[in-house]
């Protein structure tokens, strides 16, 4: 099925390969003919302090522009091959540079570069950019040092511009790839998916033929049953009559016992007067376990149980006293043991014969295996009564549709039906009986018998031109699924009833959470009083741990409710214990303890696994040592586990040297809501929910937490997970470890200018003055709407006047029109400037339904301001129908 999923995958992306193809296959060469038209009006005197002249290096520039044709005609003639598209970024890049020198380095020819980059990301191919990139950084290396008037419009050449022009590059880059990464995962998601899809119709298609295929032969088995009975009966009776026969012969069979002792089917001893065997046929083995030579010369009471076993020496003496025996030319049956000890019935015919070699006479005796006999003969004889003693129906009706026989469990239902139907049989019977006879197959039919529901099992005889109805009573069963429905229906009922409750509760506290730490935030930029600034980072301290309570128990309901995925991917355990150190650090040093990493041995490289989820796992596991330590030191161990014949797994072991647990302590941890004790919380505060989700997302991940703790020395919490296959993974040893130190920087240093229009629509009061104050901070014009019909009438008429918002903030809980339908009707009515969900619901259906109603991007309440503007900047720099709305 991975298989399926990675073909389905591969197929989408080369139509997309070809698609993006034909689309630079124009566009290329609509630029080249521009380039021409620009080269002869423009060059060179848009070139500053330079006497307009013919100058070679621009016509040179203009005929080096003919890449386009060659990268055109590949893109025709060998769509959605990997070199076609790196032959189409490098003559994009050219076509950039080319209109850069034309221009005379005019800066806004440069913002060429960053849409050609735009254009190459359709391709969903991060390699194509990386390509771009380096055309455009060496073009602007040579030509910024040779001939920096055609680069930068400057005579003086200036590696720095080289290098800002690189790093604004590798800004965008970054950007476009994280996008491009994020549509693989989704194509590659609904790749997965379709397999499912077609793997259970398979598997569903499969079963049901097995299905009625197991049921036609078991109808067949029965009829080869009778046959064989019969075919053994008359060679039975062949083969006494035989035994007979050989008494007169006895003196042939003597001089030929040798050879049917090879040939015979059926076991045939030689033994003496004193039951001693002479000789065994070859079959002995197969019925008995022994071997002919291991029977030979042994007593042949060794294949009789006790207790005839015991007294089997008499019958023999009294054989040779009187020479008279009743079993001599019978067919008699007793029961015999195999060398395994099993005891099974048989027949056996014996007869007396003279032996020229022997001085006394020799018993001769057949022996025949009738075990799959009598289990025919019990199985028919249980056939025979099984009509009359079933309490379910059992009919036959022949090919003319009459009744042949009914048991007496059917006398209701006939009456019944003769009550219903002017026939004996109801219609939806006969149809079945009638194509049970077209297409030789068991044929199900369900009837209804006052308050009974009888499932009837038509099976087709078709040898004999009749069919078997077999009947059984499903009422039960029907009762239970109705029951089972009506439970189900009450458990969706609850689970949406919780669904919805978690969601309001999620947005009713969100949303003025959001104006409560916004404010809070402005207030720490204005605060300059020492006691001022500590009441404010109070509030904002309490705030956030009070949203990741919310946090916490929304990611145990989607546990709970098994709508949180994770996913299996390539990554660095050594990345993420590194950023769990980097962030646990500064809370362990405001405690003055001692944070250690530490490697025990061998750790791969690579493993694959959920890296969001693990690290979510260790920071809880890390940050609750800290909060339980008041001196010394947390320790986060890493090691590999290699157990023969098992999956290779990596364990995680948190050390610290804090108050530790009790036994009782530790068997109420993992429960939600649910401390080690009642004072935990008052001491130390919490919810109790973090081990619970650790623990949770840990299984999901295919692993499991343990703990051991003493009171008053520490605790340890070890956390192992899978990790794949580690076949061609290179192992680092510890002392090799790589180190990923990350810089911590403020936060104000990392959020963006914003240069764009938007429209924010909010109906809360407190809300619309803190996100319209914190986006004009950044640079932006900010239009407020109070509610959706107001944001739908003030975005539809800039549109049309050609003057659209860069981006459009919906909220999409508001008054008079909520923003789901104000996003439906902007996009039914054509228009396509990016709206982005701004709410305080952060379920994961929350997001879907946002996306779906026809927004571009969610995010949520209270705001994070640095995510917040890099999403406003990526969305709002995408050019429009009308124009490009924001740098």
């Amino acid at each position: 099925m991975a298989a399926r999923a990675e073909t389905l995958f591969q197929e989408s992306r080369t139509a997309l390969f070809r698609q993006t193809d034909r689309m630079f296959a124009g566009l290329l060469l609509l630029q080249w003919l521009a380039g021409i038209a620009v080269a002869l009006w423009i060059p060179p005197k848009s070139w500053v302090g330079v006497t307009p002249q013919n100058h070679g290096v621009v016509w040179l520039a203009v005929f080096c522009g003919g890449s386009a044709l060659f990268a055109a005609a590949l893109a025709l003639w060998r769509p959605g091959e990997a070199r076609t598209r790196q032959v189409v970024a490098i003559a994009q890049l050219l076509i950039s540079s080319l209109l850069i020198q034309l221009s005379g380095g005019n800066i806004e020819a440069y913002f060429h570069i960053f849409v050609s980059l735009a254009f190459l990301a359709f391709y969903r191919d991060w390699k194509v950019l990386l390509t771009a990139s380096v055309v455009a950084v060496a073009d602007h290396y040579v030509r910024g040092g040779d001939s920096p008037l055609s680069a930068y419009g400057v005579a003086t050449p200036s590696m720095w511009r080289t290098l800002e022009h690189a790093a604004w590059l590798t800004f965008e880059n970054a950007f476009l790839i994280v996008v491009i990464r994020q549509y693989a995962i989704g194509m590659k998601r609904l790749a997965a998916k379709d397999a499912n899809l077609e793997a259970s119709r398979d598997v569903l298609k499969e079963e049901v033929q097995r299905q009625t295929h197991e049921t036609q032969l078991a109808n067949e088995r029965l009829l080869e049953a009778n046959a064989t009975l019969q075919a053994q009966a008359n060679a039975l009776s062949a083969q006494t009559q035989a035994l007979a026969g050989a008494r007169d012969d006895a003196e042939r069979v003597s001089r030929e016992y040798r050879s049917v002792l090879a040939s015979t089917l059926d076991p045939l001893f030689t033994v003496d007067t004193y039951g001693r065997i002479k000789t065994a046929s070859h079959s002995v083995e197969r019925v008995f376990g022994w071997n002919a030579a291991e029977m030979e010369g042994q007593n042949i009471n060794m294949i009789i149980p006790e207790p005839v076993r015991s007294r089997h020496d008499g019958y023999l003496k009294a054989f040779r006293e009187t020479s008279a025996t009743k079993t001599l030319g019978a067919m008699r049956e007793f029961e015999a043991v195999r060398k395994d000890g099993v005891i099974f019935p048989c027949e056996i015919s014996i007869a007396l014969v003279n032996s020229p070699s022997e001085a006394e006479p020799l018993l001769i005796g057949i022996v025949r295996d009738v075990s799959l006999r009598k289990e025919a003969e019990k199985k028919v004889q249980d056939l025979a009564r099984f009509p009359d003693e079933n309490r379910n129906p059992v009919m036959r009706v022949s090919n003319q549709r009459q009744l042949i026989y009914a048991n007496a469990a059917s006398t209701g239902l006939l009456d019944f039906w003769s009550s219903q139907e002017p026939e004996n049989l109801p219609a939806e019977l006969r149809e079945a009986i009638d194509l049970a006879f077209e297409i030789g197959e068991v044929i199900p039919c369900e009837t209804r018998w006052g308050e009974k529901t009888f499932l009837l099992n038509v099976t087709p005889v078709l040898d004999f031109d009749y069919v078997n109805i077999y009947g059984q009573d499903i009422s039960a069963r029907k009762r239970m699924e109705a029951a089972l429905q009506k439970s189900q229906k009450s458990a969706q009922v609850a689970n949406l009833a919780k669904s919805e409750f978690l969601a309001n509760m999620s947005h009713e506290i969100r949303t003025p959470m959001t104006a409560i730490l916004g404010f809070t935030d402005i207030l720490l930029e204005r605060l300059e009083n020492a006691e001022d600034i500590d009441a404010a980072q109070t509030i904002k301290r309490n705030g956030d741990y009070l949203l990741s309570i919310i946090n916490d128990i929304l990611d145990l309901s989607k546990i709970e409710s098994g709508k949180l995925d994770v996913e299996t991917i390539n990554c660095s355990p050594h990345r993420v214990v590194s950023e769990v150190i980097s962030l646990m650090r500064l809370r362990a040093e405001e405690k003055d303890i001692f944070l250690q990493e530490k490697y025990l041995g061998a750790v791969p490289t690579v493993i694959q696994s959920d890296p969001t989820r693990l690290r979510q796992i260790l920071i809880n596991l890390v940050g609750n040592a800290i909060k339980f330590t008041n001196a010394g030191s947390v320790r986060l161990e890493t090691q590999l586990e290699r157990t023969p014949g098992k999956p290779p797994r990596l364990l995680f072991r948190v050390t610290d040297t804090g108050i530790g647990m009790s036994g009782e302590q530790m068997s109420r941890l993992f429960q939600p809501f649910t401390q080690a004790d009642a004072s935990t919380t008052r001491k130390f505060g919490g919810t109790g929910l973090g081990l619970t989700i650790s623990k949770r997302l840990t299984e999901l991940l295919g692993g499991y937490v343990s703990v051991k703790s003493t009171p008053g020395k520490g605790s340890t919490f070890c956390v192992s997970v899978e990790i794949g296959s580690l076949e061609n993974t290179p192992l680092l040893a510890s002392g090799d470890q790589p180190n990923f130190k990350q810089d911590v920087k403020k936060q104000a240093g990392l959020e963006q200018r914003l240069s764009c229009r938007i429209l924010l629509a909010e109906d809360g009061p407190d809300n619309q003055r803190l996100i319209s104050c914190v986006l004009r901070n950044a640079g932006a014009e900010v239009t407020v709407a109070e509610n959706g019909q107001i944001a739908l009438e003030l975005a539809l008429d800039a549109w049309r006047r050609s003057e659209p918002y860069g981006v459009v903030l919906m909220d999409m809980q508001m008054p008079v029109l909520e923003g789901y339908s104000a996003t439906r009707k902007l996009r039914e009515a054509g228009y396509g400037a990016p709206i982005i969900a701004l709410t305080a619901h952060a379920m994961q259906d929350d997001r879907e339904k946002c996306l779906q109603a026809g927004c571009d991007e969610f995010a949520t309440k209270p705001i994070d301001r640095p995510t917040l503007f890099k999403t406003i900047a990526a969305f709002a720099g995408k050019p429009t129908a009308s124009e490009t709305l924001c740098h």
